[in-house]
């Protein structure tokens, strides 16, 4: 990107767990974006969930977790719950929902300092219904964002949309492509 557009402001643009993986990467490398829009990008601390689903989300990471510790990974496809993911995927992500906190075990870098210092204008964007990243959540990760420029706004899907929310505002961009524009403008 640098190379085909020299001089010109780069943003991040991530959607749930690439949300989270880009503001990670711009907690080391802020240098990297003149700024961050994260769409449905939520931490995936069990409280940043409404109650009784977040007693599922802390349970329900742990005992994969545990599951994928013995079995050598998680068979997520063939039981219908994420995807199939290492034993190592599994565990850091439960550490997450558990603490709340990118202090990642099988990474050597604490995380938390690089996000609170992350000077950036930030757009975090919560898609009205999406189940896999509620208000809750994407606060969750905005708020580790505390010397970020952060701008929060709610997309509404229209009602002729199919399938997951989380994943709707892929074809439902319009209201999404503009707010972005005015955001990068804005500066």
């Amino acid at each position: 990107v640098a190379e085909a557009f020299p001089g010109a402001p780069r943003h991040l643009l991530g959607h749930s767990l690439g949300g989270q993986l880009g503001t990670l990467y711009l907690s080391r490398e802020p240098h990297m974006a003149a700024g961050a829009i994260l769409v449905g990008a939520p931490s995936c601390h069990w409280r940043g969930w409404p109650f009784p689903r977040s007693l599922g989300m802390l349970a329900g990471f742990q005992l994969a977790a545990a599951f994928a510790a013995l079995y050598g990974y998680f068979p997520g496809r063939r039981v219908k719950v994420l995807g199939n993911d290492s034993a190592q995927v599994l565990r850091d992500m439960a550490t997450q929902v558990r603490t709340g906190r990118y202090d990642v075990p099988s990474s050597p870098e604490d995380f938390e300092p690089g996000l609170a210092k992350l000077d950036l204008p930030v757009l975090a964007v919560t898609v009205r219904g999406d189940n896999m990243a509620p208000p809750g959540g994407v606060r969750g990760l905005s708020d580790k964002l505390t010397g970020a420029r952060v701008t929060h706004w709610e997309l509404v899907l229209g009602d002729s949309t199919r399938g997951s929310r989380h994943y709707g505002w892929i074809r439902d961009n319009a209201a999404l492509v503009e707010r972005v524009r005015a955001f990068v403008e804005r500066g």
